[in-house]
């Protein structure tokens, strides 16, 4: 089990915080909703971070969007309010932490757009919104986080998160840049039915 703290993170949205209290979640003012590393996670599921709702799966891959479709997102292609609302609601329903690492919303968390290529088609299609702390966010957008000079410092946290080896992350970064450098040399048509398909349309 490459997991060993004592106290796991529950993404606890407000409407769902009875709910959680119910299944035996536990609350404390320093820690959030949370649960020990005794507790049954099953019931917990839906308010895991990915660290553990997957524990034999990476929770981070590093990854690169494609030089052609830079600054052509969800962010912006909606009116400002719009995505203000929709980010709101995104952090919202992950009970303001990392759905990836379970850290809390100090100093903040960032709303990433999870995105699926379909190279056959050239269709880049959005999967979903969800809400990562600024270093778990970086992971994907590791060109960024060199700009920033913090990449060093990302990697060292996909490796935490992961219990990768050093020899498994160079062989992620390496997938990543050969996925970079291939969906960058085409142009790709944005696929933004994910919004029309949630109640995310009505914020």
């Amino acid at each position: 089990m490459r997991h060993n703290q004592p106290h796991i993170p529950l993404c606890v949205p407000r409407w769902d915080e009875q709910a959680a209290l119910n299944l035996g979640a536990r609350y404390d003012k320093a820690r959030g909703f949370h649960l020990t590393a005794d507790d049954f996670l099953d019931d917990f599921w839906d308010w895991l971070p990915l660290r553990w709702k997957y524990p034999d799966k990476p929770a981070l891959l590093p990854g690169m969007l494609p030089v052609t479709t830079f600054e052509n997102n969800v962010r912006t292609r909606l009116p400002a309010e719009r995505w203000d609302r929709l980010r709101r609601h995104v952090y919202a329903a992950a009970g303001h932490r990392c759905e990836a690492c379970g850290a809390d919303g100090d100093p903040h968390i960032e709303c990433h757009e999870d995105w699926a290529f379909i190279e056959a088609t050239g269709i880049q299609r959005l999967v979903r919104l969800i809400a990562l702390c600024p270093l778990c966010h970086k992971a994907f957008h590791l060109g960024f986080a060199g700009r920033l000079g913090i990449r060093d410092q990302v990697l060292a946290h996909i490796r935490a998160i992961n219990g990768w080896d050093a020899a498994t992350l160079t062989g992620a970064i390496t997938q990543a840049e050969a996925d970079w450098a291939r969906r960058s040399a085409r142009s790709w048509t944005l696929d933004l039915s994910w919004l029309d398909n949630t109640g995310f349309r009505h914020i």
